[in-house]
């Protein structure tokens, strides 16, 4: 099991399976994607992603951080759930956006991703908010 930088386009397939299911491919696709700086991480066996996310530079108004990071389509194949891979791609963002200055990481966490996201250090901020038809979530955050 190792973790790499890949393109967008290796990690569409997964990110729509596992967040986007039943909604049009379309939907699974950040403005943020093509951007030359947003960096795309895959957790790979045996030349097989089975877990992904995506990290982008983005200032987020209600955390005090010039330069924050932000998670968004983190996702795993089902039946490789709980086994670390999520943990493997936080830690290699973590050192990879340290490297690029930043300080912060936040995302909008699922409300079942919870438990794993404090696991990992992060910190919930504000109040359950609802992202219109993707469901409940938090903001998560934590300092690296």
């Amino acid at each position: 099991m190792h973790a790499k930088i890949v393109d967008v386009d290796s990690i569409l397939e997964l990110r729509h399976k596992v967040l986007r299911h039943g909604k049009a491919f379309e939907s699974c696709f950040y403005k943020e994607d093509r951007i030359a700086s947003t960096i795309h991480l895959a957790a790979i066996i045996k030349d097989t992603i089975v877990s992904c996310a995506t990290f982008y530079s983005e200032k987020n108004n209600h955390i005090a951080y010039k330069n924050s990071f932000r998670l968004r389509g983190m996702a795993t194949e089902e039946k490789f759930r709980k086994k670390g891979f999520g943990k493997l791609l936080l830690k290699t963002a973590e050192k990879i956006i340290s490297e690029r200055g930043s300080n912060n990481l936040w995302c909008n966490a699922r409300i079942k991703a919870v438990p794993f996201y404090l696991s990992c250090g992060y910190k919930i901020f504000g109040q359950l908010s609802d992202i219109q038809e993707i469901g409940s979530h938090y903001m998560r955050y934590k300092n690296i």
